[in-house]
């Protein structure tokens, strides 16, 4: 007798269950459950034939974001081959994606083409990756397969490393033999390279010496500076001891230069300038006659000197 076929669904998504307006299935509702999708326990029988494998590129932003600044920057990177993209795979009508997770339910998870996680990607464009002759049931068993390996649990996730294109591309290969473009994965694979140079060089025995010898000269100029200051902090001490020594001395030859400016000036009539009380020593002798055209250089005259010139000057 003829008996109606029954249409497939996702893996674990009950007959009886539409998936979710975000193309998500509902997520388990007891904790016993297997930690992997479900496939339905009664297959249905289909015919053989060939299906398209579909590559879906979306953009790192949403699909809703007013500024997509990833969007923008893949329109330019792609024009040299590399950019930032998230990726799923079509098949059967079914859109398969790896993504992080805290467990292992949510690591693998189909939806609706081209609908993946619009709060998350914007989907670009799709890409014919190959044909594949595997029915909707054998789709199944390859997704439960994957789900069961522990690089595809969601604490695997791993952006440079392990992310949704290595996924797509694993899966692509499965169904087609034929890998995703080198373009969707190379921002991730020029990033990671980068980053294990960059450690590399940090661990490398040459450049650990380097820092070493870079660390010791930069005390040695440290405590060269140190050194330095306290000399020139010493240098100035010593020259500040001196230099009032060098003050104390002129003024105390000042007064005798004021005598010696005032008797070459006034002869015997400045003697009466001076008292006792300028200075310890006795009245200076007059001085001897000197050549007229040799001038008096070199004498400093203080303010009572001054005074006392001035004095002799008026009564004269």
């Amino acid at each position: 007798p003829h008996t109606r076929s029954r249409r497939m669904e996702p893996p674990g998504v009950p007959a009886s269950s539409p998936l979710a307006q975000d193309g998500r299935p509902p997520s388990p509702t007891t904790p016993d459950e297997e930690p992997v999708l479900h496939i339905p326990p009664v297959r249905a029988k289909v015919s053989r034939g060939v299906t398209k494998v579909i590559l879906n590129v979306y953009d790192l932003n949403p699909t809703d974001a007013k500024k997509k600044y990833i969007t923008n920057a893949n329109n330019w990177s792609m024009l040299v081959g590399i950019g930032a993209f998230h990726s799923s795979v079509e098949i059967h009508g079914i859109e398969w994606s790896f993504g992080s997770s805290s467990d292992k339910v949510k690591a693998i998870q189909p939806c609706l083409p081209r609908k993946c996680c619009p709060n998350q990607y914007s989907y670009r464009l799709s890409v014919d990756i190959g044909t594949t002759e595997l029915d909707p049931n054998e789709v199944n068993d390859v997704i439960a397969e994957f789900c069961k390996m522990e690089k595809y649990f969601g604490t695997s996730y791993n952006l440079l490393k392990n992310n949704c294109n290595d996924f797509s591309d694993h899966l692509c290969r499965r169904l087609s033999g034929n890998g995703i473009p080198k373009w969707v994965n190379r921002g991730a694979r020029t990033l990671d390279k980068l980053v294990e140079g960059a450690d590399s060089v940090a661990k490398h025995p040459v450049t650990k010496s380097v820092g070493k010898a870079i660390n010791v000269a930069g005390q040695g100029v440290k405590s060269g500076v140190t050194v330095g200051i306290a000399a020139m902090k010493k240098s100035i001490e010593v020259s500040s001891i001196g230099l009032r020594a060098l003050v104390s001395r002129i003024d105390g030859m000042e007064c005798m230069g004021g005598r010696r400016l005032l008797q070459s000036c006034y002869g015997e009539e400045s003697k009466g300038m001076y008292s006792a009380e300028d200075s310890d020593e006795e009245l200076l002798p007059p001085l001897e006659e000197e050549d007229d055209e040799a001038p008096n250089k070199g004498f400093r005259v203080n303010n009572r000197s001054f005074a006392s010139a001035k004095q002799a000057t008026t009564s004269l």
